[in-house]
């Protein structure tokens, strides 16, 4: 059927319509419509060359003056002066030698005829006097050190209560200095009641006593002006020819400080001259000359416990 007329222009006044409305869309868009307020950053060109050096002088840095530390001083430290100590004197010892039992002091005493106590002296292994009998009293052992010519003997390791002990003796040439040679012990020994005076020595310790042995040496009677000298391990028998009259004419009981035939070098003991005493001791024109102290009654002792000698000059006039 044939489009009438009205269609037509119905239908052309839409198509208008539509190109209207599209024609102002874009001039709203290019012309109308907000623009972006965002501005380009520009190319920035640095035309200006390499920077110039800066002139220290251009900053004057004036930085504020650092204040001076200026602590409170210090306080001296003035401590109270210390007192001098003045301790009050040491008193002198004074005490009296020890007697009391059980301990023995060393001390020189006859304890039976012709036996002298010397004190109380160690032993080691290697002993000072190198011989012994076990179970033997203080008669004993002076009758076994006696034959055997031994001035000095020892009871050791024992009963003081009944006396029986180790005895312990050396020989015809056993010394003083051998027999002390390990030094006193005043306090390892007890006291014995019989005889009284005696000591029984502990373990490893002598309770030392010396003996007079019988005269065994005769000097021969020469007329004249004679000089000896005697040791502590046996008397000498001086006598003179018939007629003649015996006469001590010095007697030093001594110990001398070089080595003799007597014992080594020592610290050396002085003595007294004895010749008054050993005169007046003079029996049937003769004497017997010894260095032990304890055979002559009334002759001290210049230095206990140290091995000496007699020095004598007689002459037969």
């Amino acid at each position: 059927m044939p489009i009438s007329n009205t269609v037509k222009y119905g239908i052309s006044c839409v198509a208008c319509m539509v190109l209207l409305a599209i024609f102002g869309m874009v001039i709203y868009l290019t012309v109308l419509a907000p623009k972006s307020t965002t501005t380009p950053t520009p190319t920035v060109t640095d035309t200006s060359g390499p920077l110039a050096p800066i002139p220290t002088t251009q900053f004057n840095i004036t930085t504020a003056p650092t204040q001076a530390i200026t602590s409170a001083p210090t306080q001296a430290v003035t401590s109270a002066p210390t007192q001098a100590v003045t301790s009050a004197p040491t008193q002198a010892v004074t005490s009296a030698p020890i007697t009391t039992a059980p301990t023995q002091a060393i001390t020189t005493a006859t304890v039976a005829p012709n036996i002298s106590y010397l004190g109380c002296y160690n032993d080691k292994d290697t002993r000072a006097l190198p011989s012994t009998v076990d179970s033997q009293n203080l008669t004993q052992c002076a009758n076994i050190a006696k034959q055997a010519g031994s001035p000095y003997f020892g009871l050791q390791y024992g009963d003081a209560g009944s006396g029986v002990g180790q005895c312990w003796f050396g020989s015809a040439s056993t010394t003083l200095a051998q027999a002390q040679q390990y030094g006193a012990n005043p306090s390892g020994c007890a006291n014995m009641a019989n005889p009284p005076g005696s000591a029984m020595g502990g373990a490893w310790v002598n309770a030392l006593y010396q003996q007079n042995l019988p005269i065994t040496t005769t000097a021969p009677p020469v007329a004249g002006t004679q000089n000896i000298s005697v040791c502590e391990s046996g008397p000498v028998q001086l006598t003179c020819p018939t007629g003649k009259k015996l006469v001590i004419n010095k007697w030093q009981y001594y110990r001398p400080s070089q080595a003799t035939n007597c014992g080594p070098a020592s610290a050396g003991c002085p003595g007294n001259d004895y010749a008054a005493q050993a005169n007046a001791l003079i029996s049937n024109n003769q004497f017997n000359a010894t260095g032990a102290a304890a055979y002559y009654p009334g002759f001290s002792d210049p230095c206990p416990g140290v091995a000496k000698q007699s020095d004598v000059q007689y002459s037969c006039v």
